[in-house]
C-alpha cells in the first residue's frame, strides 16, 4: 500500500482479473482507477473509475488524458471511496443472508440484488 499512497492513479490492464479485488484495494484508500472495459471491471467499479480499451492503444490515452484533466479526476477519490462503500453495503447483505439461510429461511436468496449499478 505505501507504493499506492504516492501515486496519482491505479492503471490497470489485466485481462485475467477473476473479481477485481485490487482494484477495490487501491480504491479503499481513495485511488482512482483506470482499468478494461470489460465486464468484471464495470461490475467492480461501477461508475467510480475509467474504463478503457487497452488494444485501442492512442483512444485509451486521449481517454486518460481527458479524464484526468477533468472536473470528474478531481471528484475521483470521492468516488472511489464511495464504490468501496457500495461494496462493502453488499458483502454486509450477502452477509445477512447466507445467516438468515443457515437458519432455515428459504426466502434469503429468492430475490439476489444486482451488484451492477
Amino acid at each position: 500500500m505505501a507504493l499506492a499512497e504516492t501515486c496519482h492513479a491505479l492503471l490497470s490492464t489485466s485481462k485475467a482479473e477473476g473479481l477485481g479485488l485490487p482494484l477495490l484495494e487501491v480504491q479503499h484508500g481513495g485511488l482512482p482507477v483506470i482499468a478494461p472495459d470489460a465486464p468484471v471491471f464495470r461490475e467492480a467499479l461501477g461508475q467510480s473509475g475509467l474504463l478503457i480499451r487497452p488494444d485501442a492503444v492512442e483512444a485509451s490515452a486521449r481517454a486518460i488524458a481527458a479524464w484526468v484533466g477533468s472536473h470528474e479526476f478531481s471528484e475521483a477519490a470521492q468516488a472511489a471511496r464511495a464504490n468501496v462503500e457500495r461494496w462493502n453495503e453488499l458483502a454486509a447483505r450477502d452477509a445477512a443472508r447466507l445467516l438468515a439461510l443457515l437458519d432455515g429461511d428459504p426466502r434469503a436468496y429468492a430475490e439476489p440484488d444486482s451488484m451492477i449499478p
